[in-house]
């Protein structure tokens, strides 16, 4: 077989395209865009990870939020507070200072890891008093850049009506006003205790500096077996 000369071959293709003008001329290429091809194939160097903003304390744990309020991380009291300590050391930028916690009557001894004003306490033992591994607390509002608060915004500094207006219940002991309020309350589940007591509350407790406010702590979880 012989092959067609290039010359040969391209006077064929024009006689060809002449004797049929019905024929679309083809459409060239498009170049491609350099930018979108750039942009397309351009590794993402923004970091999406979540950033926290905000330590939520409630009753039965305590979270971890970004800036849209959505839950990073949580954290049950009754778990071990390994992790806790980790994410909180990783959302407060640092390792936390450690103390010997003595304990009472009702507490058992632990060691207190803190960040500046906020505290987690990691019970040698059960706690005596709810039997939870850990509890949290603050003396501020805002702790190295994280806001620190519980259910309805309340914050240390938060004013006594403040916090009744979000729900807040305030302790009533032998017909006196005590210096605290009970935030985001469940019942108790110590059947032992509410049998003694009459019945128990859980939650996150508001200390008052004095009637009407302002809050100076909060901590979580908190036990009130009092009727």
């Amino acid at each position: 077989m012989r092959l067609i000369a290039p010359a040969i071959a391209v006077s064929l293709l024009v006689l060809l395209t002449a004797c049929n003008p019905g024929t679309a001329e083809s459409t060239p290429p498009v170049p491609s865009d350099p930018t979108t091809t750039a942009s397309a194939d351009a590794v993402v160097d923004e970091d999406e990870t979540p950033q926290p903003t905000t330590v939520l304390l409630r009753t039965q744990y305590f979270a971890i939020l970004d800036e849209d309020d959505a839950v990073i991380e949580q954290f049950d009291y009754f778990d071990s507070p390994t992790g806790a300590i980790a994410a909180l050391s990783e959302a407060f930028g640092g390792e936390p200072a450690t103390s010997h916690y003595e304990g009472h009557v009702e507490q058992a001894p632990g060691t207190f890891y803190s960040w500046d004003g906020f505290t987690l306490l990691d019970y040698d033992g059960p706690a005596v008093a709810y039997g939870e591994d850990f509890e949290v607390s603050t003396t501020a509002a805002v702790v190295r850049g994280l806001a620190v608060e519980t259910v309805g915004g309340v914050t240390v500094g938060t004013t006594a009506a403040q916090v009744a207006a979000a729900g807040g219940l305030e302790v009533i002991w032998d017909g006196s006003p005590l210096l605290w309020y009970e935030v985001d309350a469940v019942p108790g589940t110590d059947p032992e205790w509410a049998e003694w007591a009459g019945g128990s509350r859980i939650s996150v407790t508001a200390a008052i500096a004095s009637a009407g406010g302002p809050v100076t702590s909060l901590t979580a979880p908190s036990a009130n077996y009092g009727p």
